[in-house]
């Protein structure tokens, strides 16, 4: 029962605020409608209604159009108009402020935010198209009732109610569902954003105060968009849209008495405001589209950027879980296969000590035992290979500076091996990423490079690690890199980025190959 209440007395503070904000914009519009022409410049009541039904899901939508209808016809009516007119406005207005909603949340899955280009696209067409068909109702009621211009009339109402849309709903929407007005909250941007914002008051005042007359205007109209390129491109929808609404009141209140670049002496008002209408609508349109624009694609670089972080932590923990499984698969061949083959050479030998047996035989017992020793052999090099004992034992400098060795005995290279990365300044998985970068650069040095010389070089700071691999071989075509085989050279720069690192391989055909790369420290510290 409390909580029936509860959500009752929510609902009627609720459709007592959308009462109050719809009267408001009510007496508002009237204040910008030109007298005695009876021309209305924008109205804002139009946009309110669209925004509240933007704002509120479906079901709430009969509850709040009531709300709207009754303050409409009220408002009307109180104006000394009779009831059937006030009721034909109010039943138009709200017929206009269904039919967009109805359009925008249609169109514009999951919700409207204005933060998107498609946003803004649909609501212009509702403007415009759903705008001018109802617009056809709301000039039938004076013609009927007045006998005033069917034209005339559709003209004022479809231009006014149109602007009112443009300009109020993503203003009342974007504060509504953001509570902050820019993006980032800095004090350098909340700077900025006052200066821009005063630099357009003062070139509204500019270009449509009293000072200003429209055969010697001190600025021209089509200044203003620099000024809004800059507002769109450094602060979100909602910073623009504010800074429109300010721009847009000071331009048709000063028009209204006269002033300012529209006003020319041989016109009449009614073509005054029809320039301005037709100026703040560009203005408006190019505002909310450019601002859609950069919101949309800081959204998608956002998205880049999460998918990049859950990608990189995947990485890391694939890295892990095959480390794991390298260690496990390292001990098994250690202690199974390697013991037992051990076992076996020991009683071979055991047994051809003992027996006098043919010479022959001897010999046999020889070459099974020589391929037993290989046997073990290979063993322990794959052991090593899928997990060197010293980068757990000793730490990779000891780890690099023993396979470095068995390398250069292998392959007959010279290699250089330079270090001072202290181990306690490293994580485990830095440690395992270089080892293995440095394990395939050399198996790439020894499989395709023709190199004589190899040079290592692996520093830690207090900042990062940075280590570099540099052969005078062949090297290779500058596009290997983004072919599908190239595993080994993809696998190196995963390892580095999965740690928040950087990779860098230069190479050209007869140049050698150089492989630098940098991991930091704290960022993988704290990951």
């Amino acid at each position: 029962m409390k909580k029936s209440i509860s959500v009752l007395r929510s609902e009627a503070w609720m459709l007592a605020g959308v009462a109050l904000a719809y009267w408001i914009a009510v007496r508002f519009g009237l204040l910008l409608v030109a007298r005695p022409e009876g021309i209305a410049s924008v109205w804002p009541a139009s946009g309110v209604a669209l925004a509240v039904l933007l704002l509120q899901p479906k079901r709430q939508w009969g509850k709040l159009l009531a709300v709207i209808f009754i303050t409409n016809a009220a408002g009307n009516w109180g104006g000394g108009n009779s009831l059937p007119v006030s009721f034909g406005f109010a039943l138009v207005n709200i017929a206009e402020a269904v039919l967009g909603a109805w359009v925008l949340t249609g169109l514009c899955k999951p919700a409207v935010t204005f933060e998107r280009t498609l946003d803004s696209l649909v609501l212009l067409l509702v403007a415009i198209l759903c705008n001018g068909v109802t617009a056809l109702l709301g000039a039938a009621v004076p013609a009927v009732a007045f006998h005033s211009s069917f034209v005339h009339s559709w003209a004022i109402w479809w231009a006014a109610d149109g602007l009112g849309m443009m300009l109020v709903t993503p203003f009342i929407v974007s504060w509504v569902l953001k509570k902050g007005l820019f993006s980032f909250a800095s004090p350098r941007r909340v700077v900025e954003a006052v200066l821009i914002g005063l630099t357009l008051s003062v070139f509204a005042w500019l270009t449509f105060g009293s000072f200003t007359t429209a055969e010697t205007p001190l600025l021209r109209n089509y200044m203003v968009f620099p000024l809004l390129a800059w507002l769109a491109f450094r602060f979100s929808p909602r910073g623009v849209v504010t800074v429109l609404l300010v721009f847009s009141v000071i331009a048709i209140w000063n028009t209204m008495q006269g002033h300012g670049i529209f006003s020319f002496a041989s016109q009449t008002r009614t073509e005054h405001l029809v320039s301005l209408q037709m100026f703040l609508a560009v203005v408006i349109c190019s505002g909310l589209f450019l601002s859609s624009m950069v919101a949309g694609r800081r959204q998608a670089e956002a998205a880049v950027e999460a998918g990049a972080v859950r990608y990189r932590q995947m990485a890391r923990r694939l890295e892990m879980i095959r480390e794991e499984e390298r260690r496990r698969v390292a001990c098994e061949l250690h202690d199974d296969i390697g013991q037992t083959l051990t076992a076996l050479k020991i009683d071979l030998s055991m047994v051809q000590n003992e027996c006098s047996c043919a010479g022959e035989v001897k010999d046999r017992m020889g070459g099974m035992q020589r391929m037993l020793s290989e046997g073990i052999q290979s063993v322990h090099s794959l052991c090593h290979w899928l997990r060197p004992g010293a980068l757990d034992d000793m730490g990779l400098e000891d780890a690099l500076d023993d396979m470095v060795s068995d390398w250069k005995q292998c392959n007959r290279v010279e290699c250089e091996l330079y270090l001072n990365a202290p181990d306690e300044k490293l994580t485990d998985e830095i440690k395992t990423a270089v080892f293995r970068v440095v394990q395939e650069s050399l198996t790439n040095v020894s499989r395709y490079a023709y190199a004589s010389h190899v040079e290592i070089n692996l520093v830690a700071d207090g900042e990062a690690l940075r280590f570099s691999i540099a052969d005078n071989g062949c090297g290779m075509a500058s596009d290997v890199e983004k072919k599908p085989t190239s595993f080994g050279l993809l696998g190196m720069r995963e390892r580095i980025e999965a740690l928040g690192g950087e990779l860098c391989i230069r190479s050209c055909p007869d140049a050698g190959t150089r492989i630098d790369g940098t991991i930091p420290l704290r960022q993988a510290e704290c990951s």
